[in-house]
């Protein structure tokens, strides 16, 4: 043992002396032969390189050891260089260069003192990055002569070998040559991996190179892409990068502030504080679009839709443009589907990326369009412990909105912003001015001076909350000028990033489910009621147009006489009709015609259909489940009394009912608003504080982890314990979880049935192309009696599978999938006269033409992601094997 280390002595020390003169292992010897000793010669002048260090270290290289057997003997490296600063904090490197080369180099030329006939060139290093040596510095006087002969000079470069290249990149950034520098970087460029991109941002940043900041920039990105953020390689060299074998836990964090890199053999960490006054830099750069105006501002933000009048939720993406006086474009917002996420850019570009160069932030639509709330360019949250100090941040509401009013044909719609401050750090409150009722004009009057041209809904001016109506502080002024033109007046305390979100959201399409085709020749669900006063514009929503309420019931019942009890409502909810029946659930459904509705002489609406649907579900052996799926509120609420009430006279009569829990609202004998705004406003509470989600998580850990903290929350001494609002905590816990997670374990989905989704997406467009719906129908054999009139048959249970993209959690996604077989089921049921359709083999067809339809993005993978977690409700899950099964007839037997 003892000879063994002293040969390990023997072996170091010989590897110390062998590096003594340079860092290149390759190529020692033939350095001191190169170097020629210039002192004595008049035509050469001394040149001091003074080194100065700074105390903290910045970079180190370990090695990886496997076994206690591994020796860790670390090669010197080419840029991560520790320094022996025990005796002082500067180093010197002398060497020699001919005295006319000084006339070629500015610097050189300020720094020569002829007193002493000597150059004097101070630089500051950090301990951990590779200072010049001798060599290094004559390597690159070499160059500079020879630098305007193209072949000769790029035949020398070619000649070189990594290591030498990033000796001659500091030396020409010291000796700030340009030329040179570039053509380093072009060659370094050709084939870069994740270790010399990290080693080029040290350099680049240690000295000072005008690329730092897009280094500083690629590693950030390399950082979003591994983590999943960053969905596409929008930059060259981050392609190279990735393509060059960059693993998915390459780079990881150690402490706050230090990127740790692992390559094969090794394991880089860098102290992110080098990275500060980069980071910095750009927080101001963003500044200009995050902090609050403190003049007036005029903009014009362009709404790019090419779609006809009233279809603004068709032909996607949209795209929204701010624009100043002199018609430059300031910010770009992207829509690409209904509710789902608007992105902010800086510019327009050929394709969106977020997270890109110029990726700004988000507004993320909550509630159904009721609720929005606005993101900047920050990471998740969640994500904080996987991302160093200085390469990012976390994401910061900007804006927080609330629609406090409804959306209604004769009023215009009120909503409230919490609008962030970055100079302060607090949210200040914003809401609506109210118009007033003018009974001459017939109309609302809104006082906007030249911003509005024309009515509209979205003529509004935002003040401070709380001010009197003489002393407001107004904080935005948004007008109509034309059909796809608003002007936006921003005032002082708000910023042009905010301003122009409040103007998308207020113009942009709220994903409400509203759309139903309509049986008269004009399909357009929204008509314009013009006035004479330029100050207000009602946009007619036909009645259906409210949002829905998703109503929630709950009665305890004893289940031993559930199908009396749904047999008891059958015989009370006329004009519904009870569509499905099991032992467990039933579905009442009304086809609703709405016809022509007028207001002051105008039209509003034609001859439309409307399907309201409710779902009476066992929930356990003692809850019943009475929830609205789908239609109007008012209409279903009124209904769902009615089932309540036959509950209750079966009940009284057969003593089956037990009594409801003094929760429920004194004014009605059952009140889901109440017991589920109390549950999810507590829950949510704990949770923040208290739940913590491992970045690796699997769904049987995630059903656990759900499972666990609701056994938790069952114990907390301030949070309801009423049987009726416990039935919510398990699904507002989920919810929780899965809004954090879900774009990280559905991207892991989206990869693992890729290849099927692929084969799916190919085969339903082959069929497009060669068939006509006609024909595809008459593939299907689809019985005629299950056939609607309509030009696109089952096209209610087409749409809503289309807004499966709309949820993140597996039971809302399940939920989703039940209601478009609800919908085929109705549709049906209708078309055979009111007979319900029984066989699979009836029903599996229009499945599979709802599907093949739709066009529903990596469907494959969502009803996986479904199927993982739904582990024990077989009877609820059978809709995804259908799915599944139609999906693989799609793909694998039917013929073309």
């Amino acid at each position: 043992m003892q000879s063994n280390l002293s040969e390990i002595k023997k072996y170091q020390q010989q590897r110390e002396e062998r590096f003594h003169q340079s860092l290149f292992k390759d190529q020692i010897q033939n350095i001191d032969s190169t170097i020629q000793d210039d002192s004595n010669n008049p035509d050469f002048v001394k040149v001091i390189v003074i080194c100065t260090f700074t105390n903290e270290t910045i970079a180190t290289k370990e090695k990886i050891i496997c076994s206690d057997n591994d020796v860790q003997i670390i090669e010197k490296d080419d840029v991560v260089e520790q320094q022996d600063l025990s005796e002082c904090a500067k180093k010197e490197i002398v060497t020699y260069i001919e005295r006319s080369f000084i006339e070629c180099c500015k610097l050189l030329k300020s720094n020569y003192i002829e007193k002493f006939d000597v150059i004097k060139l101070p630089i500051c290093s950090a301990n951990g990055i590779r200072i010049p040596n001798e060599y290094d510095i004559r390597q690159f006087i070499k160059l500079s002569k020879i630098k305007n002969n193209n072949e000769e000079f790029n035949k020398s470069l070619g000649s070189m070998d990594t290591k030498h290249l990033f000796g001659l990149l500091i030396s020409s950034l010291i000796f700030q040559d340009s030329q040179i520098e570039e053509a380093l970087f072009e060659l370094l460029f050709q084939n870069i991996n994740l270790e010399n991109a990290i080693k080029l941002l040290l350099i680049t940043v240690q000295y000072e190179s005008k690329k730092q900041h897009y280094f500083f920039k690629l590693i950030k990105h390399l950082y979003y892409f591994s983590k999943g953020l960053l969905k596409e390689t929008y930059d060259n060299y981050l392609q190279k990068i990735v393509q060059n074998g960059m693993k998915p836990k390459q780079l990881q964090v150690e402490k706050p502030n230090f990127i740790k890199l692992i390559t094969q053999l090794h394991i880089f960490k860098i102290n992110s504080t080098i990275l500060y006054p980069l980071f910095k830099q750009q927080e101001s750069y963003l500044f200009q679009y995050y902090k609050p105006i403190i003049e007036k501002k005029s903009f014009t933000v362009h709404r790019n839709l090419d779609c006809p009048e009233g279809r603004e939720q068709s032909d996607f993406p949209h795209i929204y443009y701010l624009k100043n006086n002199e018609n430059q474009t300031i910010l770009v917002a992207v829509q690409y589907e209904i509710s789902g996420d608007i992105l902010i850019f800086q510019e327009y570009q050929e394709k969106f990326i977020k997270y890109n160069d110029n990726y700004l932030g988000l507004i993320e639509f909550k509630n159904q369009g009721k609720e929005f709330i606005v993101f900047d360019d920050g990471y998740p949250e969640y994500m904080e412990n996987s991302f160093p100090q200085w390469i990012g941040r976390k994401k910061r509401r900007m804006l927080v909105f609330d629609y406090f009013s409804d959306k209604r044909y004769d009023k215009p719609r009120l909503f409230e912003v919490k609008c962030y401050n970055i100079n302060t750090n607090q949210y200040d409150e914003i809401i609506t001015q109210e118009p007033h009722y003018d009974d001459q004009k017939g109309s609302f009057i809104l006082k906007l001076k030249d911003i509005a041209l024309i009515p509209s809904t979205r003529n509004f001016v935002l003040h401070k909350k709380g001010d009197n109506l003489k002393e407001q502080q107004i904080y935005l002024c948004h007008g109509k000028q034309n059909r796809h033109t608003f002007h936006l007046e921003l005032h002082e305390g708000i910023s042009v990033f905010q301003g122009f979100c409040i103007s998308v959201v207020s113009i942009c399409s709220k994903g409400l489910r509203m759309l139903q085709h309509s049986e008269s020749d004009d399909h357009s669900p929204v008509h314009v009621i013009q006035f004479q006063d330029k100050n207000t514009e009602i946009e007619s929503e036909a009645l259906w147009d409210k949002e829905d309420a998703q109503q929630e019931y709950h009665i305890q019942i004893n289940s031993d006489r559930i199908l009396d009890i749904f047999q008891s409502i059958e015989t009370q909810i006329h004009p519904f009709n009870c569509v499905y029946k099991t032992n467990q659930q039933m579905i009442v459904m009304y086809k609703q015609k709405l016809s022509t509705l007028k207001k002051l002489g105008y039209l509003i609406c034609k001859s439309e259909t409307k399907y309201c649907i409710i779902l009476i579900k066992l929930e356990n052996h003692n809850s019943l489940l009475i929830k609205s799926l789908k239609g109007d509120s008012e209409l279903n609420d009124s209904m769902m009394k009615k089932i309540g009430n036959a509950i209750y006279q079966f009940s009284d009569k057969n003593q089956h009912l037990s009594h409801i829990d003094e929760i429920i609202h004194e004014d009605s004998r059952f009140n889901p608003f109440h017991l589920n705004s109390l549950s999810v406003a507590m829950i949510y509470k704990y949770l923040q504080d208290k739940i913590e989600i491992p970045e690796q998580i699997t769904m049987k850990q995630i059903s656990n982890l759900i499972e666990k903290e609701h056994d938790n929350i069952k114990k907390e001494p301030l949070l309801i314990k009423q049987q009726q609002v416990s039935q919510f905590h398990i699904f507002t816990i989920e919810r929780f979880i899965f809004n954090k997670i879900f774009d990280q374990m559905m991207n892991y989905y989206i990869e693992k049935y890729q290849e099927r989704q692929n084969q799916v997406d190919l085969k339903k467009k082959q069929l497009k192309e060669k068939y006509s719906k006609e024909d595809l129908i008459k593939s299907l054999e689809i019985k005629n009696q299950y056939l609607p009139n309509s030009d696109i048959p089952y096209f209610e249970a087409i749409n809503e599978l289309k807004l499966i993209n709309l949820y993140k959690t597996p039971t809302e996604m399940l939920k989703q999938f039940q209601y478009v077989l609800v919908l085929i089921r109705g549709v049906a049921f209708e078309c055979n006269q009111k007979e319900e359709i029984i066989a699979m083999d009836d029903e599996l067809p229009i499945l599979i033409w709802v599907a093949l339809i739709s066009d529903v993005p990596n469907l494959y993978a969502k009803i996986q992601f479904v199927d993982d977690y739904i582990q024990e409700i077989e009877n609820e899950k059978r809709i995804l094997t259908n799915l599944r099964v139609s999906l693989d007839y799609i793909s694998k037997e039917w013929k073309l």
